[in-house]
């Protein structure tokens, strides 16, 4: 491993918000489908408590306007899936390496 630890796990993004609030992770993996408000709509929010917020959009969908919707919301970087371990790995480090 590389040492990694996850400190918090949302199913939502309101509990995604809260959790970031609570926790300030050096990095966000943030899925773009969630049950109650979108993971851009999520970005924006946590964005706006804290514009320093790295966060990594992952989705299943490679549409391009939902990656510019992301990537506008504040993600430093999208993934889509499927992707390789070595793939996220390097979506992480571009993401904690953005400004």
């Amino acid at each position: 491993t590389r040492g990694d630890e996850v400190v918090a796990k949302a199913s939502t993004g309101m509990q995604a918000v809260e959790l970031y609030e609570k926790t300030k992770p050096d990095l966000v993996l943030m899925d773009i489908l969630l049950p109650d408000i979108s993971g851009a709509e999520a970005t924006r929010r946590i964005m706006e408590k804290d514009s320093s917020a790295k966060i990594l959009a992952i989705s299943a969908f490679n549409r391009e306007r939902l990656e510019k919707d992301c990537l506008k919301a504040g993600c430093k970087v999208f993934l889509a899936k499927p992707f390789s371990l070595k793939e996220l790995y390097d979506a992480m480090e571009k993401t904690l390496k953005s400004e």
